[in-house]
């Protein structure tokens, strides 16, 4: 009986942790590709090309833009207000997402490792709120333009990669701690 328990464990459920991280991988870089699709359309209605040479793709009208906020308003009490286009906006979507995405994704690699057959569940539920973390953040941005649901997915993201690290570093010391008392009393 332990022998099938233990085939069982390497192959079916150390496979569906791996199968856990490639879905959350596809999510997580689909959903940024699409926020690179909104940047492109936003970059052509706005007519705000990066790259000089991709000036001559473009009508008449079309000027090359060097980056930052396409607009600085001074407000009356003498701060300035940054006014985002679209194109802005996914910009920094991207951004952020460049910031918090890789961490994630190399955390719950890890997780696949240390804890392989036994982290499925955690690396699901890591997985689903950080991504939806990550979407309201998104929305947050584009459509919803709200800063409190922007600090909403913000916080989720940063509080689930906190406990990812506490998570996988108490895993790996019990690992670590309970190889060297199994080699020194065995």
């Amino acid at each position: 009986m332990a022998n099938n328990y233990a085939a069982l464990s390497v192959i079916d459920v150390t496979q569906g942790t791996w199968c856990a991280w490639t879905w959350i991988a596809l999510c997580l870089i689909w959903k940024n590709l699409l926020v690179m699709l909104l940047l492109t359309i936003f970059r052509f209605r706005e007519k705000r090309i990066r790259a000089p040479e991709d000036v001559k793709m473009m009508k008449d009208g079309t000027a090359h833009v060097s980056g930052g906020p396409s607009a600085v308003i001074t407000t009356s009490a003498g701060t300035d207000v940054f006014t985002l286009t679209n194109a802005d906006r996914c910009q920094r979507i991207l951004a952020n997402e460049a910031e918090y995405t890789p961490y994630f994704l190399v955390l719950a690699l890890a997780f696949c490792v240390i804890m392989a057959g036994e982290s499925t569940a955690r690396l699901v539920i890591y997985g689903t709120i950080f991504g939806f973390g990550r979407i309201l953040h998104t929305l947050a941005y584009l459509p919803l333009k709200n800063g409190i649901a922007r600090t909403i997915g913000f916080l989720l993201s940063a509080g689930i990669l906190g406990a990812m690290t506490i998570d996988l570093c108490q895993r790996a010391t019990k690992l670590a701690v309970g190889a060297s008392i199994y080699n020194t009393y065995y």
